[in-house]
């Protein structure tokens, strides 16, 4: 079962004494399960003597030998993630440490985060906020009032093998450049009197669970890691042009003596040059464009299924391919809205694509 830390009375004063000096502790939200004998375990052995005399059976009990296991300090800190990508002037950018209490009793950690000079230093956020994850990752949604965590005030207590998900934001700085590097280290360190400044194998007498006493096997009662930033640049370009005018007479580039003009009936061929280039990439990359429909006899209609992306033919419906058309209100006004939802997109090697699309001039 688990007891109580024992703590010195005059350190108890203390902190009773001092309102807001921890403003909240937190349990853990995962475990591993008991690490080893839990502390303040009784371990009573006794031996015994069997022998006869004159054919009559004798046993001779021992002295009853009874000690309690100590308890073991021992924390571990490990990034979840190799490296984090991110780009020069982004802010809150998230990395995941799992904090696991390795000892065999339960233990209260202090928390610190500790950004390091290297090609750029990530900044951390100056209200020393960190946030406690829901689930098994770090998300945006973990960013919330609810979730955080103050590193100067709160402090974690978990159970032997207890374990939680640890959100570290960062910024970086603008002037970060692509592949350059940034560290940034948080620090789990028990907070049982003694353990600061303790060495490894170091006994800390009577501050234990059950009041045993406590052994440090890791120096200061603390570990840490770090999480790595690497600054992964991308560029996003979108060229939009009309590359065909088809006015019945002639169908050619728009101003050219080949092309065609500009006039009611003429099917436009308008083109878009998708380019994303560098070490980079990006999520969910889409290609919108609106244009307002006709308005009466006024204005330019919409060919359907015209869309073509790099030689391929696309259909107007969401089924399957890369596009869709769908009419959207934008500013109060009717738009035919064609989408081309690329996902997922890196610029190394270079990414380029062409789509294009047809309006009739009404």
């Amino acid at each position: 079962m688990f007891g109580f830390k024992r703590y010195p009375v005059a350190l108890l004063a203390a902190v009773l004494a001092s309102p807001g000096a921890y403003a909240e502790v937190f349990t853990e939200t995962g475990s591993l399960g008991p690490q080893g004998t839990q502390a303040g375990t009784v371990i009573s052995n006794q031996a015994r003597a069997e022998y006869a005399i004159s054919g009559n059976p004798v046993i001779e009990q021992s002295n009853l030998d009874t000690f309690s296991v100590d308890e073991r300090i021992q924390v571990d800190v490990t990034v979840q993630t190799p490296s984090v990508t991110v780009q020069g002037g982004q802010s809150q950018r998230l990395q995941p440490f799992l904090i696991t209490n390795l000892g065999n009793g339960q233990e209260r950690f202090s928390l610190e985060v500790l950004p390091m000079a290297t090609a750029f230093t990530p900044v951390f956020a100056s209200d020393n906020l960190v946030y406690r994850a829901v689930g098994d990752s770090c998300t945006t949604d973990d960013v919330t009032a609810s979730r955080a965590f103050d590193v100067e005030a709160d402090q974690l207590d978990l159970a032997s093998g207890g374990t939680i998900l640890i959100c570290v934001p960062a910024d970086i700085p603008a002037d970060a450049a692509d592949g350059e590097e940034g560290l940034i280290v948080l620090r789990a360190k028990s907070d049982t009197p003694g353990a600061d400044g303790a060495g490894i194998g170091d006994a800390l007498a009577g501050v234990g669970d059950e009041g045993v006493d406590a052994v440090v096997v890791q120096a200061n009662g603390s570990d840490e890691d770090e999480g790595l930033y690497v600054v992964s640049a991308v560029d996003v370009t979108v060229v939009k042009s009309i590359s065909e005018v088809a006015d019945g007479f002639r169908t050619g580039p728009p101003n050219t003596a080949d092309g065609g003009r500009f006039i009611p009936d003429a099917i436009v061929t308008y083109r878009l040059d998708v380019t994303v280039a560098g070490s980079g990439s990006v999520d969910n990359l889409r290609i919108i464009d609106d244009i307002p429909l006709p308005s009466g006899d006024s204005g330019i209609a919409y060919v359907p299924n015209s869309v073509v992306v790099d030689g391929a033919a696309q259909t107007d419906s969401a089924d399957g391919d890369l596009t869709t058309v769908t009419e959207v209100t934008v500013d109060g006004v009717p738009h035919r809205r064609i989408t081309v939802d690329f996902g997922p997109t890196s610029g190394d090697p270079l990414f380029e694509s062409v789509i294009t699309f047809q309006f009739q001039i009404q």
